[in-house]
């Protein structure tokens, strides 16, 4: 019996492998079945626009683009950079908080009244709105806080929180 079972295995195992070496052959290679044809026909798209037209000035011109050329919109010369004043972006408001007995010059934690001073001096400009804000401030921090920007001649806006 043992025979038989070994046998009937194997027979089994050699149709499989038969089977499936015969299974991943192809009499023929896949074929598209309209090959013939384009997928996407773009000379309809196109029609009969004439190249260079309506597009880019610039890039039609022959030669040397760097000569200046009338602009169709009458702003200027095509192909050439307008004079543009550039302006430095500047902080127009300085904020200072008192907490306790904290002070933050636009967000930066100051260690003490002295740091304070320099920050606000080095980071002051003329013509810049200042706000004070009291945040539950000790009487003596936001005093010196005053005192620094009376002695800088500086006048803030004071603001409480609530």
């Amino acid at each position: 019996m043992k025979k038989f079972v070994s046998t009937i295995i194997i027979v089994t195992l050699i149709a499989m492998s038969a089977m499936t070496s015969f299974a991943f052959t192809f009499k023929e290679a896949a074929k598209l079945k309209n090959a013939d044809k384009p997928f996407i026909d773009l000379s309809g798209l196109i029609g009969d626009a004439e190249l260079g037209t309506g597009g880019n000035a610039e890039a039609a011109l022959s030669g040397n683009t760097d000569t200046q050329t009338p602009d169709e919109g009458g702003t200027g010369l095509a192909g050439v950079v307008q004079d543009v004043l550039m302006e430095t972006v500047t902080r127009v408001e300085m904020v200072i908080e008192v907490h306790d007995r904290t002070i933050k010059v636009n967000g930066i934690t100051e260690k003490d009244a002295d740091a304070a001073k320099a920050a606000i001096s080095a980071n002051y400009k003329k013509g810049m709105d200042v706000r004070l804000i009291d945040d539950y401030a000790e009487y003596r921090t936001y005093s010196d806080v005053l005192a620094i920007l009376e002695e800088l001649k500086i006048r803030p806006d004071e603001e409480r929180r609530q």
